[in-house]
């Protein structure tokens, strides 16, 4: 064969090779993500406690909180950001290594002596090592640029913890605003909703007696015609009131992360009046709501994480000083110590 052929021999052998050990994709079966879905929607309201009695107002609040996939989320996110905070406060402490070996030769290398004023060298060879040792150390070391840097890092981690705490806290208070429309939403819906379909059918009267009246030539056409349409219109508006009542319901069970189609009652307060005062000024409750907005607070946060992240930069330009100490240990018997401590500093050029 010529050497063309050989190449193309080869080419070949190595396409074959290729394409059997390439990967087919291997799509997601209906079977598998069916029971992906079903294990994870289970997980969703697992431990969850059932609904036995009416719902009040703040019981709501209170399973939104405990239940709610948004905040438990964020709760999650915040222990996260807590404990990476608790990692770069443990990179400022020093470093710790520990080591251990064994060495062996055959024969022992030894050695002669030669005297450095009479040039004349030791009849006999000698040896200050045994054929077989073990040695171990534990050596603890500690970068005073890495510590700056560490202790810079660990401040920007505690900041991002608050930040997630901020973010939790924002969620706390969307759940508490929206429970609390969506409630009273609910609550409506059970006053008005019997009103509006009796209203609906006074409606559906007064269209079918100006039907009649135009009819009976009692009515003009265009006054008929008028009033028919404002009337087709009042329904309308029923219509979408009815809707949105309605989805009310549907809306405080999924801030609650009650189950789909979970059949409840809400527990509707007494209404009384009630003289609120409010003791600040308009002005002392806009400052007080700012102070308080995470938003806001959040914004500082980052603000302070960005000087640290200046203070970072200029601390990587600085040369670096490690020191070091540590206990050693060797078993071979010839050494006149064979336990001792090292220490020194070690210097980072930049």
């Amino acid at each position: 064969m010529t050497q063309f052929s050989h190449m193309t021999l080869a080419v070949l052998l190595s396409a074959g090779v290729l394409a059997g050990c390439s990967v087919k994709p291997e799509l997601i079966g209906e079977d598998e993500m069916s029971s992906f879905v079903s294990s994870n929607a289970e997980q969703l309201v697992a431990d969850q406690e059932a609904v036995t009695g009416s719902i009040g107002l703040y019981e709501a609040m209170a399973r939104a909180l405990k239940y709610n996939l948004d905040h438990k989320v964020e709760m999650m996110n915040a222990t996260l950001a807590a404990r990476a905070a608790d990692v770069k406060s443990a990179a400022m402490l020093p470093q710790v290594v520990a080591n251990s070996g064994y060495n062996g030769r055959d024969p022992s290398a030894g050695g002669y002596s030669r005297s450095l004023t009479t040039g004349i060298r030791s009849p006999d060879a000698s040896t200050s090592t045994e054929k077989e040792t073990l040695n171990a150390d534990i050596t603890a070391s500690w970068n005073v640029l890495d510590f700056g840097l560490s202790y810079v890092r660990a401040k920007q981690a505690t900041n991002e913890a608050l930040i997630a705490e901020e973010r939790k806290r924002r969620i706390v208070n969307r759940i508490i605003e929206d429970v609390r429309t969506a409630y009273w939403r609910a609550a409506s819906a059970e006053h008005l909703l019997g009103g509006l379909k009796m209203l609906e059918g006074r409606v559906d009267n007064a269209l079918a007696n100006s039907r009649s009246l135009a009819r009976d030539g009692s009515l003009s056409p265009l006054t008929a015609l008028t009033y028919q349409r404002e009337l087709v219109e009042i329904r309308k508006q029923i219509h979408e009131l009815e809707l949105d009542l309605k989805t009310a319901r549907i809306q405080l069970a999924a801030l609650m992360n009650l189950p789909p189609g979970s059949d409840f009652r809400l527990q509707l307060p007494k209404q009384a009046q009630s003289n609120l005062k409010l003791a600040p000024s308009g002005t002392e409750l806009v400052e007080l709501a700012m102070i308080n907005r995470p938003e806001l607070r959040e914004a500082l946060l980052k603000e302070r994480i960005g000087v640290q992240e200046a203070n970072a930069a200029l601390l990587q330009m600085l040369p670096g000083v490690q020191a070091f100490g540590g206990v050693n240990w060797d078993s071979n018997d010839l050494l006149f110590h064979s336990n001792w401590l090292a220490w020194g500093p070690k210097h980072h050029g930049m």
